[in-house]
């Protein structure tokens, strides 16, 4: 050491490392400070409309420069970037629970929230934006939007610069927009099953029929030990209780006996299958009429058949081309009901698959002979002659069942829930499939079910967000569907379906056959992804039969909320 320090060249390097250490650490200092000096970070707040609300929070970034006069000024160089979000109304957290915007730019963002609400069939004319950076400029966003979206079709960009923003004002408008629903329940007593109802605040409920009950006769619906006004508005969930009276007994009278009861369904064409039609014939029927069922007979079985156990058809046998009266029959033969039709006729139109000019005008046929086919999703040619179908999704039983959100189906039930499915079957079922060679072993006998049912344990979270995009699909408006609608009631659900249009010829009609398709699997997604915790419970049996093509008619397009025309 001493050596060292007595060298003068050793002193010397040393010297000039430490002089250049220090110098290098003060440059580093100066150079990090003056980037500090040289660039700011802002955090702002933005509020997307379209019919999902979205609040997005972003920070943008600035370095100094000058401006068009030559002064010294903050240029950005971030155009955005997503520091949290927050989802505000139900369509929002319906469709973007699953996204996460953290991290991304504001405009791709944006793109996100666009598409993915196309991609749900949410309409929308125009995208509205309040935010407090006066750097998102409307031009910018729809040149971005229109460049990288996967959806053809513009809309308007509003762009609401407020250098503070009034939330609560956003948001209380957002409030008043968000309708509150009630269910109300009927609690029968005993008696015939009533549907709950699903009621928006401060509007009545729907009087229903009147239960029935053996050996009862219905009196009033009760809340809470009293008479119930159906003109009361609603304002929580409620349960109405039915009252009876006893009906006096007669020594004369067979109490084994069942009374006759007579009630009537009203329902649409669509249910009313077509059977025996010819080789090489398509058939559609013309009437747009609504159809009244009236039923009589034994209580119990008339309580039992729902609309689609209706079983209506007209038979087409031996019938040629064109206009036809038929009459409208069913195949519940053996049930002992009685069964009326007003009207009991209905018109058909059958015409050939190789010429189906019959099923409508052929003014202009020519015309579009020559340009080839015209038909799309936004506007349908029926001189095209398009071959349709019912399609759909759904759920409901031929044999009866219902889906259930139960936490402990399978302790109360072990070895015979297999794949979220609880198969029931009467004893002497079960005996003869097995006699059939078919494998009942996971199949539970009704009785032993019935016996535990009233244990059965439910998850009403999950209740609540199927009824919640229940209500969404209901309430709204869909090119090519005729109507979402479910039965939901003592936390089963019994049925839910919309019906739809499958194009047969798809390799004509690609275009259009492709967009239905669009629409069907979004639809379709939605629905499973509000049941996909649920256990069907079902019984033993099967289904009827599907029906033959038929033409695409204005009544249909009508029906099914499709723009059609003859050119």
């Amino acid at each position: 050491m001493k050596k060292f320090w007595s060298n003068k060249k050793n002193i010397i390097f040393l010297v000039i490392c430490i002089l250049v250490i220090v110098i290098g650490s003060i440059s580093v200092y100066l150079v990090l400070e003056n980037k500090k000096e040289n660039t700011k970070v802002e955090t702002h707040t933005m509020y997307v409309k379209i019919n999902p609300l979205v609040k997005l929070m972003f920070k943008e970034e600035y370095v100094s420069c000058k401006d068009q006069e030559g002064n010294d000024s903050y240029c950005a160089v971030n155009g955005g970037e997503i520091t949290g979000y927050e989802l505000i109304n139900n369509d929002a957290k319906t469709f973007y629970n699953a996204l996460d915007f953290t991290g991304k730019d504001i405009y791709e963002v944006l793109l996100m929230l666009c598409d993915v609400a196309r991609d749900n069939n949410v309409g929308f004319e125009s995208l509205e934006i309040t935010t407090d950076s006066s750097n998102i400029e409307q031009e910018k966003i729809e040149e971005y939007l229109k460049n990288h979206s996967k959806y053809e079709g513009e809309f308007y960009t509003y762009v609401n610069f407020q250098e503070h923003i009034d939330e609560d004002k956003i948001l209380e408008k957002e409030e008043d927009k968000e309708e509150k629903i009630y269910i109300v329940k009927f609690d029968t007593d005993g008696g015939s099953s009533i549907d709950n109802q699903l009621i928006k605040e401060n509007e009545t409920v729907v009087k229903p029929s009147n239960p029935t009950k053996d050996g009862y006769t219905f009196v009033e619906w009760q809340l809470d030990g009293k008479k119930f006004d159906f003109n009361t508005k609603i304002t929580k969930d409620i349960t109405l209780k039915a009252k009876w009276q006893k009906n006096e007994t007669s020594k004369d009278n067979n109490n084994d006996k069942e009374k006759d009861k007579t009630t009537s369904k009203t329902i649409k064409t669509s249910l009313i299958q077509i059977t025996n039609l010819g080789d090489n014939l398509v058939a559609n029927l013309t009437s747009n009429v609504e159809i009244t069922v009236t039923i009589k007979g034994a209580s119990k079985v008339v309580n039992s058949i729902t609309e689609d156990k209706l079983n209506l058809y007209v038979d087409l046998k031996n019938l040629k081309e064109g206009d036809h009266e038929l009459t409208i029959k069913t195949k519940n033969t053996n049930d002992g009901l009685e069964y009326s039709f007003n009207p009991n006729k209905i018109k058909v139109r059958i015409s050939s698959k190789d010429n189906p000019s019959t099923g409508g005008s052929s003014q202009g046929s020519e015309e579009s002979g020559n340009k080839g086919v015209e038909s799309t999703y936004e506007k349908i040619n029926l001189n095209e002659n398009i071959l349709v179908n019912y399609t759909g999704y759904g759920y409901g039983r031929c044999g009866g069942g219902n889906l259930v959100f139960a936490t402990n189906l399978e302790t109360l039930f072990p070895g015979y829930v297999y794949n979220h499915e609880l198969v029931l079957i009467d004893a002497s079922t079960k005996d003869t499939a097995a006699s059939w060679g078919e494998d009942v072993s996971h199949y539970l006998i009704r009785e032993e079910y019935e016996a535990k049912e009233s244990q059965i344990e439910y998850d009403t979270n999950k209740e609540n967000n199927m009824v919640s995009v229940f209500e969404q699909l209901k309430n709204s408006s869909y090119k090519g569907i005729n109507g979402f609608n479910y039965n939901f009631s003592n936390h089963r659900l019994k049925s839910f379906s919309y019906s739809g249009l499958e194009i047969q010829d798809k390799d004509t009609f690609k275009s259009l056959d492709q967009s239905l398709t669009n629409l069907y699997n979004n639809l379709n997604n939605q629905i499973r992804n509000a049941i996909k915790d649920s256990y069907d419970i079902y019984n033993y049996g099967g289904c009827g039969d599907m029906t033959d093509p038929f033409l695409l008619t204005e009544e249909l397009c009508q029906e099914f909320n499709l723009t059609c025309d003859r050119w």
